[in-house]
């Protein structure tokens, strides 16, 4: 089973992994869509009892080390029911005095390694910070409001390396196409997605496909993503692993040749070449 989430909402609702083994260090990520906080802990057993109460499991977050002399300190504000998540002592203990919890250490970051981004919302109450590896989500968020607070911390790695994403198909309106080896053949007029597997541990996030000529092939109108029904949106797709995944409807406007980059949210590169004809 699979939820598909519109990338411009950035509301994530997900499926939780009851069961599902964890890997030293992960850190799992959950959304409340009735306050709009992200919360992430490392215990599988809290992220599963959170996801049976409402919140939606977003996967992995990153990847901790299981020690270092950097700890991250978690904090609960008991009025606006929202936590905090800081590696400065300082801002804890200020906090602190402003009647929030000190919940003790979360986690521990890297002195170096992938940097985690911290943004902020001064129009919430709850869910005022969040925190993100993705720049895509950390660029996102800034046009709708957020203030970039620049790197909160270093993390191990965003996922385990097995992680792997995989086309299997592309789907057209009228199913003519031929797709092979990621060589796909369109003709002008025909609407286009991709269908392809995420092999791993945590979740897909497909970023729009690129192209190299958009007079060639460009991102479908509403309209014209209508042959797909309720699809013409980049999604999100919360994975227990394998698990299908659509992206981002497309159509081919005239005839020539291109190529189509997608990049998933933790660094795998998928190209696809398109040939398009009358």
């Amino acid at each position: 089973m699979m939820r598909k989430i519109i990338f411009g909402a950035l509301l994530m609702a997900g499926l939780l992994m009851v069961g599902t083994k964890a890997h030293a260090g992960e850190m799992y990520r959950l959304y409340n869509p009735n306050s709009g906080e992200h919360f992430y802990t490392g215990k599988l057993a809290e992220a599963d009892s959170l996801a049976t109460v409402g919140w939606s499991y977003e996967g992995i977050g990153w990847i901790a080390p299981d020690k270092s002399d950097t700890p991250i300190y978690r904090l609960y504000n008991p009025n606006e029911g929202d936590h905090h998540y800081t590696a400065n002592k300082f801002e804890r203990d200020f906090l602190v005095t402003k009647g929030w919890k000190d919940e003790g250490i979360s986690f521990y970051a890297s002195k170096s390694g992938t940097p985690i981004y911290r943004q902020y919302n001064p129009n919430a109450k709850a869910g005022a910070h969040n925190f993100t590896g993705s720049m895509s989500e950390n660029n996102f968020l800034l046009t709708k409001g957020w203030k970039a607070e620049g790197i909160a911390f270093y993390v191990s790695s965003l996922v385990p390396a097995d992680q792997k994403v995989t086309f299997d198909f592309a789907a057209t309106s009228d199913g003519a196409a031929k797709f092979e080896d990621n060589k796909l053949t369109l003709k002008v007029g025909q609407v286009v997605h991709f269908q392809g597997t995420f092999t791993g541990v945590g979740f897909a996030e497909m970023i729009k496909p690129v192209s190299s000529d958009t007079s060639i092939v460009s991102d479908a109108t509403e309209a014209e993503a209508r042959k797909f029904g309720d699809r013409g949106a980049l999604v999100y797709d919360h994975l227990v692993s394998p698990v299908p995944f659509d992206t981002q409807v497309l159509i081919a406007r005239k005839a020539g040749t291109c190529t189509l980059t997608f990049t998933s949210r933790y660094g795998a590169v998928t190209k696809v070449s398109v040939t398009v004809t009358k």
